[in-house]
């Protein structure tokens, strides 16, 4: 999963999607279209941890009382994406000092390089 650094990870199929869902539970939000008859579902399915992030954005809109336009939904989903990520403990940080190694941008590389398997 990469990094998020831009609002625009969020696509505006994904917060529809997220729209409608939250319209099937009764939860009131504002011009959510309707399903065509005879339509297929989305080919583009929004990802399940991108999903609980916009859901939460436009929860927390919603109780602000603010109209949640998708700009809106975007910048909110995204900081409350930096603050998860915040909150997280680094694998950098948590293993750091558990090798005798005084650059700690090497324990990034180690830990970040993709050629490199462990065994547990």
């Amino acid at each position: 999963m990469r990094q998020i650094s831009s609002p625009a990870t969020f696509k505006d199929s994904y917060i529809a999607e997220v729209k409608e869902e939250l319209a099937k539970e009764g939860i009131q939000v504002f011009k959510v279209r309707k399903p065509v008859p005879g339509k297929k579902s989305r080919k583009l399915r929004t990802p399940k941890h991108i999903k609980v992030i916009l859901r939460e954005a436009i929860l927390e809109l919603l109780k602000e009382k603010e109209v949640p336009t998708y700009k809106k939904i975007k910048q909110k989903a995204l900081e409350i994406y930096k603050a998860k990520r915040q909150q997280q403990e680094s694998i950098v940080d948590k293993y750091y000092g558990l090798w005798k190694i005084e650059d700690k941008n090497l324990v990034d590389k180690i830990a970040l390089d993709e050629e490199i398997y462990y065994e547990i």
